[in-house]
């Protein structure tokens, strides 16, 4: 690793032990005053270097954090889940930490497996600037209940469903969406395909969203 290089100091390098022994020390006491939280990850790259005939043994020390990871659910994954998918998609990107997050939606069935989002949805996303376009529908896989840290149902039918596949110890995971808005816990997304609405059921799902991804922000 270089350090100290300005426009009026040579690069000075150290060995791997020089940066090695403090990372580990402030990995340790991050850990022990809870700073830097489970999912970081401490990343350490040997480089060996030969310079004017002088070997040395560098050292890059990256922290990173790893991507939370959340699924949305409806039934068949062609209004209501790529419909959160899609807002909460666009708040990631006004507040800028599309790295911190990775999204995905599927369906508790498989009734439309590799379809785009219904186009009534796609037309009330279009109208606020979100596209959905690029979706296709899946079904909810067991390798799911693993993957994701989080798990949000449209209502309480879906989240039955999940209830019922998911294996016990990630069972935490799994929630209603609409639980993510103060005082609407318990609450249900309708489901457009049967009964219209699809304007509505952006706005409550891009507010969730919003909800979500401030309670998910302050604990990065």
């Amino acid at each position: 690793l270089c350090i100290n290089r300005n426009n009026h100091q040579k690069p000075t390098f150290h060995p791997l032990g020089d940066f090695l022994n403090p990372a580990l020390a402030l990995l340790g006491q991050g850990l022990k005053n809870r700073q830097l939280g489970k999912n970081w990850i401490l990343l350490i790259i040997p480089i060996y270097a030969k310079v004017s005939n002088s070997e040395f043994y560098l050292s890059y020390i990256v922290m990173s954090k790893e991507k939370t990871k959340i699924l949305f659910v409806c039934m068949g994954n062609i209004c209501r889940s790529p419909t959160a998918e899609g807002a909460f998609h666009s708040q990631m990107q006004k507040r800028g930490v599309q790295d911190l997050f990775e999204i995905d939606s599927a369906g508790t069935h498989a009734y439309h497996i590799g379809e785009q989002p219904d186009s009534r949805s796609q037309v009330a996303a279009h109208q606020y600037n979100v596209d959905l376009s690029s979706q296709r529908a899946r079904q909810v896989h067991e390798s799911d209940f693993y993957h994701y840290d989080y798990i949000f149902a449209m209502d309480g039918s879906n989240l039955m469903d999940l209830q019922d596949i998911c294996p016990p110890e990630h069972q935490h995971k799994l929630a209603l969406m609409l639980d993510n808005i103060p005082k609407n816990k318990g609450k249900g997304v309708p489901d457009p395909y049967f009964e219209g609405r699809f304007d509505e059921v952006f706005e409550m799902l891009n507010r969730a969203s919003s909800f979500l991804l401030g309670k998910l922000v302050k604990k990065t």
